[in-house]
This record gives C-alpha cells, structure tokens and sequence, in this order.
C-alpha cells in the first residue's frame, strides 16, 4: 500500500538548496555513458548522513552486475533534491535521517510521478511493518552482508522489470511476490541472510497454530510469526485460505485433491506433496468450496499418519 503525499518534490526541495549546496552533500557518483545494455541495468541512490557507512552501501552496489550507477547523499534534502532532477529505478535509504527518517522520504518519494523503488536500511527491525505497509520493496537490519544486499536488489530488479513491461498485472505475477487479490502480507525472518522477507499469500501452502504463534509453510520455507490462527482465517478468506481444522488453515489453491478417511476425517493434499489434516465439521465446506477442481490424491497417502501429530476430529 502506498501512501501519497501533496506535493511537488521538484517545488518543495528545490528551492532550498542551489546547484552548489547539492555538490557538497554528494559523496560519490558513478554516472557514465550510457549503451543499449547498460539502460536495463539498475540506476540507484544511496543515502545516509554517516559518510563510512554510506561509502561501504555504495561500494556493494557498484559490485553488482544488474547496478549501472550509484549516486551517493548524505541527507534527506539532497537526495530528495536528486531524485526530483532525475529519475532513480531504487533509492537505498537509511531509517536514522536526522532531518527526515526513512520512512517519511519513502512517503514523499511515493508521491512522485514515477516512484523509485525503495529499500530502507535500519539498525533493527521495529519499522520493518510500517515500511512494507507503505511500499518499500525490501528491508535490510545492519550489518548488512553482500549476499543480503544482492537478494535486495533481485527484488528491485524485479520491480523495475515490471514496470518497464508497462505493468501489465500477468507480469507482476510472473517475476515477483506482489499479490493482486487482497495485498496482504505476512513479514518473517528472513533466515540465514538475516533481515526479513515479505511474504503474499499465494507463496504459502498452509498455516499451523504453535502456541502464541504460527507456523508459516510456504515455497521459500518455513517460518514462525506471533499471531493467532483465528486472526490469520479472517485475514486470509479471501485468498482462498479456509480453516480446515483447529490447528489448520490452508490455501485451497494449492490444493492438489481430498482423500476420505473411514472415521469420517479426511488429509488434504497441497503442493510440494505436503498434507494437512481436515477434521470431521470441516470436510463438508472443504469439498463445496473445491468443488469441481475436486480430485482424489494418490492411494498411499490414504494410511499416511496425521501431520505433526494433530488429531483429526
């Protein structure tokens, strides 16, 4: 979700600073002459007020191979300045701005006529929501390692990708994890590179209640989050999750088929041959809901023990 500010950025910053105050907030530039090839390639921005820091962001950037050039700011200010003369597919900021913190320069950066791409960079993760909540395509918590930086800017380069096809929704779907139905989202850790990871409904197989928290099975992983499984079914019933037992909420469609059981429970198949148990009261719904995409799944999942020990009643 974005959130549009009224303004003019040109307006709004450009009569604060002149041509020379906007050279001596710059640290680095690796602008070039521009081929063919090199226009597919990323144009970015990075900005932090803390020179070493900010030199050390540029220097992972430019070792990318999707990365043409790095623009580098040492404030809220002068990148808003930058980014209202010329266009930027990605502006790396940093959350602790002393004039503007991250969040609000993504705000106003949102209210562009063609928003960059926006990855903050914070010392931790209290503001990770808040900044997917308003477009960011990626948050990293220092330190940051050249490997979360690159899965950082795969992101990006997707976006970009996207929006240089014209946008057209098919494409979205097919080279990044933006949702159409509902845009909700679930942020988890996002495991050995750190940091964390945005993940749609469509990328999860199905949900386990675990205590205070759930369980997360999705196509990149597993993953565990606070929250109630209660809460989840009402968040997720419009992208086809449906509560199939206490413990269980799944997507229906990744369902691969339903087989019955003698006690009148039955196991629902999904991708990635994961199955998850449908109690007694649920297995009425199930198959109304799955309706004539309904198939049985293969005999030998037909004595397969229940997952993870749930009961299936």
């Amino acid at each position: 979700m974005r959130v549009h500010e009224s303004m003019d950025p040109g307006a709004g910053f450009g009569g604060a600073l002149d041509a020379r105050s906007q050279t001596s907030e710059t640290v680095g530039s690796s602008s070039t002459g521009v081929s063919s090839t090199d226009h597919a390639r990323l144009s970015l921005l990075a900005v932090d007020h803390d020179r070493p820091k900010l030199e050390k962001l540029a220097l992972f950037l430019r070792a990318s191979a999707c990365v043409r050039e790095v623009d580098t700011a040492v404030s809220a200010h002068g990148a808003l300045l930058r980014a209202s003369r010329r266009p930027y597919d990605g502006v790396f900021v940093d959350m602790r701005m002393p004039e503007l913190d991250g969040l609000e320069i993504l705000s106003i950066l949102n209210a562009f006529a063609v928003p960059p791409g926006v990855v903050v960079v914070a010392g931790s993760d209290i503001h990770v929501a808040a900044a997917f909540r308003l477009g960011a395509i990626d948050y990293l918590i220092e330190p940051m390692t050249p490997g979360r930086a690159d899965a950082a800017l795969a992101r990006l380069n997707d976006a970009v990708a996207w929006r240089r096809s014209g946008g057209d929704p098919a494409t979205l779907d097919a080279i990044t994890d933006h949702d159409a139905t509902s845009g909700n989202m679930f942020v988890v850790d996002g495991g050995r590179h750190g940091g964390t990871r945005l993940l749609v409904p469509r990328s999860i197989l199905y949900l386990q209640a675990y205590g205070d928290y759930i369980r997360v099975f999705a196509d990149s992983g597993r993953y565990l989050i606070r929250g109630r499984l209660g809460d989840a079914a009402m968040t997720l019933g419009a992208d086809g999750f449906l509560r199939v037992h206490r413990k269980y909420l799944a997507n229906l469609r990744r369902a691969t088929g339903i087989q019955m059981l003698q006690n009148g429970t039955a196991l629902l198949g999904l991708e990635h041959e994961r199955q998850v148990p449908v109690a007694r009261r649920h297995v009425h719904e199930l198959r109304q809901r799955l309706g004539s995409d309904l198939r049985s799944l293969s005999m030998t999942w037909h004595t397969a023990a229940p997952v993870h020990g749930a009961s299936l009643s």
